[in-house]
């Protein structure tokens, strides 16, 4: 079965088409635009033009893989519609536009889903998978290969330019609000585990990133698309 997936991001919505046979899974195609939802956010809901673009390249998606005769085409989301107001609205929208139902994904399933996805294939078995995306932040302890802990966090590397900077860079003054609201969701979301020796970054943001200073080995075995750090946090 050939199978098509839309992931509606808050930075970007992706396509991805893969062939699922004998028990193996095989992407066949990857496409993305670059939407920029959250950047559509006022007051908390996505605006009409948000709404918009994001039926518009569904609409684009959906045609391309009629065109390819491909009838199976899944789609989900997570913060780009989560974090928002009027989420029914957008999800509502985006039916009536493209006869597409939308799955919004909750923190709890987003963090899960990041984990099974990055950490199945990789040769790490106990650690700290952080999912940077543009809208929020998942992290998930694991410990053998097992959730220990999983929390979503509603900063994203959008989401934050979009509410704290006002110009192209964010001044001194924007940097110290932005950690401010990081390390205030860090305390009221994030249980202790100790370090974590292991840290496997993926999303948007994280996988073009590389690896932070205080963890600079690259882990080898990590997934084409993440960007895996080893050392201690």
């Amino acid at each position: 079965m050939i199978y098509g997936i839309a992931d509606v991001g808050s930075n970007t919505v992706r396509l991805s088409i893969y062939k699922c046979e004998g028990g193996e899974i095989r992407l066949l195609m990857n496409r993305k635009v670059m939407a920029g939802l959250a950047g559509y956010v006022r007051h908390g809901a996505l605006t009409p033009e948000g709404i918009e673009v994001a039926c518009q390249t569904l609409q684009g998606y959906r045609s391309l893989m009629d065109n390819l005769e491909l009838p199976d085409l899944r789609v989900f989301a997570t913060a780009s519609l989560r974090n928002i107001s009027n989420t029914e609205e957008a999800v509502g929208a985006v039916m009536a536009a493209t006869g597409l139902r939308v799955d919004v994904l909750s923190g709890r399933e987003e963090a899960e889903l990041s984990f099974r996805g990055a950490i199945q294939n990789a040769g790490l078995y106990t650690g700290l998978l952080v999912d940077l995306g543009g809208g929020s932040t998942e992290l998930v302890s694991y410990r053998n290969r097992a959730i220990q802990s999983a929390c979503s966090l509603s900063v994203g590397s959008l989401s934050l330019f979009s509410k704290y900077v006002a110009k192209l860079h964010p001044t001194k003054e924007e940097r110290r609000a932005i950690r401010r609201a990081v390390e205030e969701q860090l305390e009221q979301y994030v249980p202790q585990h100790g370090p974590a020796r292991h840290i496997c970054g993926v999303g948007g943001t994280a996988a073009p990133s590389g690896p932070p200073a205080r963890w600079p080995t690259p882990c080898s075995t990590a997934p084409r698309g993440t960007g895996a750090w080893t050392g201690t946090s």
